[in-house]
């Protein structure tokens, strides 16, 4: 059975998140240790015992546990790291218990508490202790618990992985198909409008000679001119409203002179409009 592996960073593994896990560890004021419901009375080094007795039972050599009761014995590891050590310890438990290979992005916050009493308003160590000497600490561990991805689960994951990666390419294969449509579809309304616009130039153009051919008296050019700027058929009375100066029959034989000539067209309410 492989030891659990504890980072503060990312593992180069494939895995599967399990969730998030987390300990309390608490070093009391006479030394013991504490977790839970487990309770530690000779401290780190009856904490390290412990673990390396439970990691024998299941096969797990504690060579890292080692190493740590070695630096303690020789005066290497402050109170923090102790409690560090011993919550690194704890959280591999936990994390062997839900079955993981390892624990990442670890992240720790340690705490310590002072003795202190209240007199008369003001805080004063109690006694035998200098109100800086910490008489318990508190550490909380929290990381994320993983579980590495079999030989079949990462063959099953690189072929999921080119799936995506094939339809990927295919999606992106018809988005560029339909943005070669749309350009056509937006070059051919362009040139439509284009011939659409010289169409209606060449009329404008045409209409003009023929106008101009036809020798128009001043009262009928003033009338194509007005015609000019209607869209729709006009009734006579509107003709007449806006061209108020030209009497009424002048105006009525004009009109009948240019349907005449072709250049408008009568309808049957006596309506006009321009017919070139």
């Amino acid at each position: 059975m492989e030891n659990i592996i504890v980072t503060t960073g990312d593992i180069n593994k494939p895995y599967k998140i399990i969730g998030p896990i987390s300990v309390h560890f608490t070093k009391n004021e006479n030394g013991a240790y504490s977790s839970g419901d487990r309770l530690f009375e000779n401290g780190f080094i009856g904490y390290i015992q412990k673990i390396k007795e439970e990691n024998t039972s299941i096969g797990i050599e504690s060579g890292w546990e080692i190493t740590c009761a070695n630096a303690y014995n020789n005066n290497l590891l402050d109170e923090y790291d102790q409690l560090y050590i011993a919550a690194v310890c704890e959280i591999k438990r936990l994390a062997r218990f839900f079955n993981a290979d390892a624990v990442v992005f670890t992240q720790k916050n340690i705490q310590r508490e002072c003795a202190y009493t209240l007199t008369e308003g003001e805080a004063t160590p109690l006694l035998g202790n200098k109100g800086n000497d910490p008489v318990a600490y508190h550490i909380e561990l929290c990381g994320t618990a993983v579980k590495y991805l079999t030989r079949e689960e990462i063959v099953e994951l690189d072929i999921l992985n080119e799936e995506l990666e094939a339809d990927k390419i295919t999606l992106r294969d018809k988005v560029f198909v339909a943005m070669q449509e749309r350009s056509k579809l937006e070059e051919r309304k362009k040139q439509a409008a284009e011939a659409a616009f010289r169409q209606e130039q060449e009329k404008i153009q045409q209409a003009q000679i023929r106008l101009s051919s036809l020798q128009l008296s001043e009262i009928e050019q003033r009338i194509v001119d007005f015609f000019r700027t209607r869209v729709d058929a006009t009734p006579f009375l509107t003709v007449q409203d806006n061209l108020k100066d030209i009497p009424t029959m002048d105006l009525m034989l004009n009109l009948k002179n240019l349907e005449g000539k072709g250049v408008l067209h009568k309808y049957e309410d006596n309506s006009y409009k321009l017919n070139i």
